[in-house]
């Protein structure tokens, strides 16, 4: 499991589609570390809906294809369940929590979904 961190912030835009574009474009690639024998897992922590959702959901595929794992995160209640399911790889790879702050409550869960493929 490669172990990367990115954040893309545009100060209050959500661009969720340029984030998932980096990540398989540039992150998820040999010139930057990826190991073609270690699974990817992709963490997406969101705060809203994206700018765009059809992009965003037309990025979410394209980042399937090299990440087999992709948790998509709502932190708050204003998101769009339609594309956070879009996102993640299905429905057991989305998470919602009411602030950061509870970002711990989720842990366990998480480790079960990303260790027990």
């Amino acid at each position: 499991m490669d172990n990367t961190l990115t954040h893309v912030s545009y100060g209050g835009i959500t661009n969720t589609n340029d984030a998932l574009e980096t990540v398989r474009t540039q992150m998820l690639t040999s010139q930057n570390g990826d190991r073609p024998n270690a699974e990817n897992v992709v963490i997406v922590l969101s705060d809203g809906r994206s700018n765009d959702k059809i992009d965003t959901i037309r990025e979410a595929t394209r980042l399937h294809a090299v990440s087999k794992d992709v948790i998509s995160i709502v932190i708050g209640s204003g998101f769009d369940a339609q594309e956070l399911q879009a996102i993640a790889t299905d429905r057991h790879h989305v998470f919602d929590v009411h602030t950061y702050s509870s970002l711990n409550t989720i842990i366990a869960q998480l480790m079960q979904v990303i260790c027990n493929q």
